[in-house]
């Protein structure tokens, strides 16, 4: 092979550089397009991960929903039914009243449990409101058992300070017994009448709070699409009266020993 001449050469060179020259833009346009299609197959990828993260966290939102309107329909019927004991008062005892309370409450801590148990990493305003909301019925449910207990406990003692004072003594050898006794019980009922109306006090109050706290809660649960009855103006009437004449009973039996 001859070699080539150093005008070949040159000549060769000056062709080489021509094309590499006029291949540089083409490159150029090539590598941005390149980094176009990147970019925007990073911003797809963005966009679609948002919307799913987006889509998942409405979706649990929706399940939290269900489960909070299901745990107030449950506390509606626990709630109710100590509610409405005044209008079938003749149908139950202080025994199954007092029971009743128990299985309230403790139905009620255990749907207290399932509810801050449920999608704890979601900080959902309303399932925090309707914990702090069952907790406060409890409280109310056992104000109610409670005024109930030193109800009954007065008209227990009533009831036996009349028996005693008919229960005469036989001989006159009892009349001392007789009068102690009846001295003892009398006292008996004044401090029981004074529970009893201590209690009722405090009772109607506590109802007065629920009674307002239920129309904040129902409000904010049915803004958020749920179905909330409010139930203690309903039953208001009768569970004010029971308690307002248990006050009188007992001022009564104060200016009567």
């Amino acid at each position: 092979m001859a070699e080539l001449t150093p005008d070949e050469r040159r000549h060769i060179y000056e062709e080489e550089k021509a094309r590499l020259e006029a291949e540089q833009p083409a490159q150029k346009a090539k590598s941005f397009l390149s980094r176009r299609l990147l970019i925007s197959a990073l911003c797809t990828v963005l966009a679609v991960g948002g919307i799913g993260s987006l889509a998942y966290h409405q979706y649990r939102l929706y399940g939290l929903k269900q489960k909070l309107g299901e745990a107030i329909g449950k506390d509606l019927g626990l709630t109710e039914t100590i509610l409405r004991v005044e209008s079938e008062s003749s149908k139950i005892t202080y025994g199954e009243f007092f029971e009743l309370c128990n299985k309230s409450v403790e139905n009620r801590t255990n749907l207290i449990v399932e509810l801050r148990g449920l999608y704890p990493e979601m900080d959902y305003q309303l399932k925090t409101r309707l914990v702090d909301y069952l907790s406060a019925e409890n409280e109310f449910v056992r104000a109610k058992r409670d005024f109930y207990r030193k109800s009954m406990e007065s008209s227990s003692a009533a009831d036996s300070y009349v028996e005693q004072v008919k229960n005469y003594p036989s001989s006159s050898y009892g009349w001392d017994f007789y009068r102690d006794r009846v001295r003892q019980m009398k006292v008996q009922v004044l401090e029981t009448a004074r529970e009893a109306e201590k209690s009722a006090d405090e009772f109607l109050k506590v109802y007065e709070k629920m009674a307002n706290e239920e129309s904040v809660i129902a409000k904010e649960a049915q803004s958020a699409g749920l179905r909330f009855e409010p139930i203690f103006q309903k039953h208001a009437k009768g569970n004010q009266k029971r308690a307002e004449e248990t006050k009188q009973s007992a001022q009564q039996l104060a200016t009567m020993f």
